[in-house]
């Protein structure tokens, strides 16, 4: 972070160069979602991670509970609140996410789940005891808006996750590789922090490490993605596809699958006074 830089404005500083953001703000990613949205649940996970931000958020979660989950996507997380609390109301824009997450809830005969199909920064819903966002920060630009319409809707409870990514420094190889200014993974869980604490939240933190993947189609899915991705020009884009013929493995099923470094996950929340 640079000196005496806001925490709030260096957040912006870095979603105006993330190529996370740059896919929010061409369609809200719904062009990525359409079609990766039913390989997302298929990707493979290594090490403690994902089970332990599962187990963490489950233990901080009461049977009498309501849940307000923005971002839901595919339900990762849902489907597991749900069989533990009373009911969970979800705020999700992207229709393509919806429909695996309905997919999903049906599948495991979860009835308890409303599904709101919206931008949080645009809905109107009620107060409930826990609002819960995972992973789903990066799509904010205003983010301190963003925090205090979560915090006032939570009356018990506030759970945020927000990590590194862990595919930020092969972006930047291939963008140099093809001579254009890499872009940013955009703002991480720290500059998440240090924005709570300076709105007067002194959060608590729970830190886990994994490694994922990102599964593609076809090689012309990978290289149309990336391409979005790190501003690409058409004509460059025979030496994007080399490029990522050296970093993709092809899988039995014909889809190809590139591993991420090491992911940096945060658990961040908040109990409010009662």
């Amino acid at each position: 972070m640079k000196d005496n830089m806001n925490p709030i404005e260096e957040w912006k500083r870095l979603q105006d160069t993330s190529f996370l953001y740059k896919a929010v703000m061409y369609d809200q990613e719904e062009s990525y979602w359409s079609r990766y949205a039913e390989n997302y649940d298929q990707r493979r996970t290594g090490g403690k991670g994902p089970e332990a931000e599962l187990g963490l958020v489950n233990d901080l979660f009461d049977r009498d509970m309501t849940v307000l989950e923005i971002g839901a996507g595919t339900g990762i997380f849902t489907k597991y609140i749900a069989k533990k609390v009373k009911k969970v109301t979800v705020v999700e824009p992207s229709p393509s996410m919806i429909r695996v997450l309905k997919n999903n809830l049906d599948r495991e005969h979860i009835k308890n789940v409303e599904i709101i199909q919206a931008k949080w920064e645009e809905v109107e819903t009620e107060a409930h005891d826990v609002v819960f966002a995972a992973g789903c920060l990066y799509v904010f630009y205003e983010i301190e808006k963003a925090l205090k319409k979560m915090i006032e809707k939570a009356e018990r409870l506030l759970v945020l996750t927000h990590g590194i990514n862990g595919y930020g420094e092969t972006y930047r190889e291939a963008a140099e590789l093809m001579g254009i200014d890499p872009p940013s993974s955009g703002p991480d869980y720290r500059h998440l922090y240090n924005i709570l604490f300076l709105m007067g939240i002194y959060a608590n933190v729970h830190i886990t490490k994994s490694r994922s993947e990102i599964l593609y189609d076809d090689m012309n899915h990978a290289v149309s993605i990336w391409a979005e991705r790190i501003g690409a020009m058409p004509g460059k884009l025979d030496r994007l596809q080399r490029y990522l013929e050296n970093k993709l493995t092809k899988l039995p099923s014909g889809r190809f699958s590139m591993e991420g470094g090491e992911r940096v996950n945060a658990i961040i929340w908040h109990t409010k006074d009662r």
